[in-house]
C-alpha cells in the first residue's frame, strides 16, 4: 500500500507558521478557549493520520507479502506523528495546553523522564520509588520505535547516560522481567549482557544493550507512564 506522503496537506512549514500564531496568541492569554481551539485542531489532525497508519498496519500484517517501501511509509508516518505531537506541545507556553508536565517527554501516548542532570542519581528501588511518587513507573521498552526515542533522548544530554529501566532478575521466576511481570524473552530486539549472580538490576546503554547491574549502585533512572486524558486539561482562567 502506497501513502504519498510529498502531497500530504499535513506540512511542517504550515504547522510551523500557525504554531507562532498561537503561540503569541496563548502568551496574551487571550481567553481560556484558545489552548483548547488549538489542542483540539492539532488532535484531530494527529487522529486522522493515526488512522491511515492504522491502516497501513493492518494491510501490513495481513497475507499480502512484505513491501519494504511499506515499512519505510509506515515508519515515515510515525516519525510525522511524533512531530504532530511534538508540535502539539510547543505551539504555546501556556501549560494547560502540555500533554506532559515540564521537563517530560512524549513519545506515542506516554510521558518519559530521564533524571540526567535534573536529579541525584539513585538505587535501583530507590528510583522505582521516585517513578511510583509520580505516578509513574521505571521505562518498559515496547518496541524498536520506542527504544529509538530514548535513545534519542538519551543523546540529547552532554553526559552518556546509562539509566535504570523497569527491568529486574526474579528469583523467584528465574528469568528476567518487567515492572509489569511481562519476561524479557518476549522483546526479542533486547540484548542482556554482564550476567552475574550478584546482577540483578538492568540499565540502558546507548547502544541500545541493558546491562545486568548491581542493584545497590547508583544511577539515573528512567520512567514512563500513560499521558493523562485531554479532559483533565484546565479550561480556567
Amino acid at each position: 500500500m502506497h501513502v504519498d506522503m510529498e502531497s500530504s496537506d499535513i506540512s511542517p512549514e504550515h504547522l510551523t507558521t500557525s504554531g507562532s500564531t498561537a503561540d503569541a496568541d496563548c502568551g496574551l492569554d487571550k481567553g481560556p478557549g484558545r489552548c483548547s481551539m488549538w489542542l483540539t485542531s492539532l488532535l484531530l489532525v494527529v487522529l486522522l493520520v493515526t488512522g491511515v497508519l492504522f491502516i497501513c498496519i493492518n494491510f501490513s500484517s495481513g497475507t499480502f507479502p512484505k513491501d519494504e517501501r511499506a515499512e519505510r511509509e509506515i515508519e515515515q508516518l510515525q516519525a510525522r506523528i511524533q512531530w504532530l505531537m511534538e508540535t502539539l506541545q510547543n505551539i504555546t507556553k501556556d501549560t494547560r495546553c502540555h500533554l506532559c508536565p515540564q521537563t517530560w517527554h512524549w513519545f506515542w501516548g506516554h510521558c518519559y523522564f530521564l533524571s540526567v542532570g535534573l536529579e541525584e542519581d539513585l538505587k535501583w528501588t530507590q528510583s522505582a520509588q521516585y517513578c511510583r511518587t509520580h505516578n509513574a513507573s521505571l521505562g518498559i521498552i515496547r518496541n524498536k520505535s520506542e527504544m529509538e526515542f530514548i535513545l534519542g533522548l538519551m543523546r540529547t544530554r552532554s553526559e552518556k547516560p546509562f539509566p535504570w529501566i523497569g527491568l529486574s532478575y526474579s528469583q523467584n521466576e528465574g528469568q528476567w522481567v518487567w515492572e509489569d511481570g511481562t519476561p524479557l524473552h518476549k522483546h526479542t530486539f533486547i540484548e542482556m549482557q554482564w550476567e552475574s549472580e550478584q546482577r540483578d538490576c538492568a540499565d540502558l546503554r546507548g547502544d541500545g544493550t541493558v546491562f545486568a547491574c548491581n542493584c545497590e549502585s547508583y544511577g539515573p533512572w528512567l520512567c514512563k507512564k500513560p499521558v493523562e486524558p485531554v479532559a483533565s486539561v484546565s479550561m480556567t482562567t
